[in-house]
């Protein structure tokens, strides 16, 4: 009998134990830290329709992995920029934030600097202290650098995290794969540096021509006016911009802060000419396809690539070794355009928060759940690097001898009245002469008596100086210079 009782009571204590972790298993999942995480200004989500579905996969992934918290995803949407005054509640309110600036295009370009702007109006917890924590450390190997997370700071306090090192501008290539194959090589100098491995491109390509330096014109143009400037320069200024940054208008929107080059105009800069002094000589040698419609072999590329990777469209796998010249595009701001990564001032739950935050950056598992949510960049919520220990060792020596230069935007927005009229006139100016789209590109726009020569192409940068400057760009650069003040 006593034996029997002891068995029932061995029974009894076990089902209650059973039966008591059931229990706190189910409230540990019904306890579970909620986070919400609000996105404002991310381009494509502006509406709950881009991120359905995305909350069940981030959560049974933080499920697997044992976190403790569970994500509640929201969109914020924004108008010019900017939230209503219930939407910049809930986003002070917030556990997390994925924050951009915003570029809309209805009518008229607009560029707000709203992430710089909340982060002000003290819409961000500050980082600075949660980053000396364990958790901060995680995040700070990712980045590499400390100076890789000066994109994120304002006034010297850390608002934001960026989603991105920072910018290393080179012009390197975007080379054909099988053409890379056939190349051999591990880095590439500057476009205007290209002689000899074009030489070498050319006769592996069986002396044919691998470039393409299109006359066809751009469709859109600045504000709705179609600019017929050709899509060269465009390419060549938008994607090779090694020492500078700029906008569609052809007059730069960055300023380097403590250097003597001045972007507000494309074609002051010594390396501009370069470039086209560089493509005369790869034409007058055969490098360059005269069919205009030929999808080129070779192109320029001005990303940060420490090491080769590879990119593909429908048509073409391209391959893009790294560069042997960079200089650094620095930003001690809130100012890019990619999303950045915060902590809302008045969450209530700011330390499993933060936690969330370095999981998300640090724990690769967690990163690409996110990034499942959307296709391509914009949807690179948080940050990680595809490095290996190579390419964050050139990188960290990169950051110690590149030039380096501070980035602003010289101006807001378009929203002044001049702007319009300053269009009407820089599109005057910019029409071509000649229609022919087969007609060479540099006779069309850098000859002289029917030659390009250096000489010709420097002479005909200024003049079209003359045209920029006739097309009103001081009245431009002055009306911004005054709305600042």
């Amino acid at each position: 009998m006593k034996k029997m009782k002891v068995s029932l009571l061995c029974m009894l204590a076990g089902t209650l134990l059973f039966v008591g972790c059931q229990k706190q298993n189910e409230e540990g999942k019904r306890g579970a830290t909620k986070l919400t995480w609000s996105i404002a200004g991310v381009w494509e989500y502006d509406t709950d329709e881009a991120i359905e579905g995305a909350q069940d996969v981030v959560n049974e992934v933080l499920q697997e992995k044992g976190k403790d918290y569970r994500i509640e995803f929201q969109i914020l949407p924004m108008e010019k920029g900017k939230l209503s005054e219930e939407d910049e509640k809930r986003l002070k309110e917030s556990d997390l934030i994925t924050m951009a600036n915003q570029i809309s295009t209805h009518g008229k370009v607009e560029f707000a600097s709203n992430v710089s702007e909340y982060a002000k109006s003290g819409a961000f917890e500050a980082l600075d202290e949660w980053l000396e924590s364990k958790d901060g450390e995680r995040i700070k190997e990712v980045f590499i650098d400390d100076i890789t997370l000066e994109a994120g700071r304002l006034g010297g306090k850390q608002w934001m995290l960026p989603t991105s090192l920072q910018s290393v501008m080179g012009s390197s290539l975007k080379l054909e794969e099988s053409l890379y194959q056939k190349l051999g090589v591990e880095s590439v100098p500057d476009f205007t540096k290209c002689d000899e491995l074009f030489a070498k491109i050319y006769e592996i390509n069986d002396n044919q021509p691998f470039l393409t330096l299109s006359a066809f014109e751009k469709q859109g143009g600045v504000n709705g006016i179609s600019v017929v400037l050709p899509e060269y320069l465009e390419e060549i200024f938008s994607y090779s911009g090694s020492v500078f940054q700029h906008d569609s208008l052809g007059v730069g929107s960055w300023k380097a802060e403590g250097s003597s080059l001045d972007t507000r105009n494309l074609f002051e800069t010594g390396y501009v000419t370069e470039v086209l002094c560089a493509w005369n000589r790869y034409r007058e040698k055969g490098y360059v396809n005269a069919k205009m419609d030929t999808i080129p072999l070779v192109r320029i590329c001005d990303s940060y690539v420490p090491e080769v990777f590879y990119m593909s469209n429908e048509e073409q796998r391209w391959v893009v070794p790294k560069s042997e010249n960079y200089v650094l595009n620095m930003t001690d701001d809130l100012d890019g355009l990619l999303p950045f990564f915060g902590m809302g001032s008045e969450s209530e739950q700011k330390e499993a928060a933060f936690t969330a935050m370095a999981d998300f950056i640090a724990e690769r598992e967690l990163n690409e759940a996110i990034q499942e949510i959307g296709q391509g960049e914009a949807s690179r919520f948080v940050f990680y690097p595809e490095l290996s220990e190579e390419g964050k060792m050139q990188y960290r020596q990169l950051l110690e001898t590149a030039p380096r230069f501070r980035m602003e935007p010289s101006f807001d927005t378009f929203e002044i009245p001049e702007i319009e009229r300053i269009n009407q006139v820089y599109a005057k100016y910019a029409v071509k002469e000649d229609e022919s789209a087969e007609m060479d590109v540099m006779q069309q726009y850098f000859s002289k008596d029917g030659v390009v020569s250096e000489e010709s192409i420097r002479e005909q940068v200024q003049v079209w100086n003359e045209k920029l400057k006739n097309a009103g760009m001081d009245t431009l650069i002055e009306q911004i210079s005054a709305n600042k003040k």
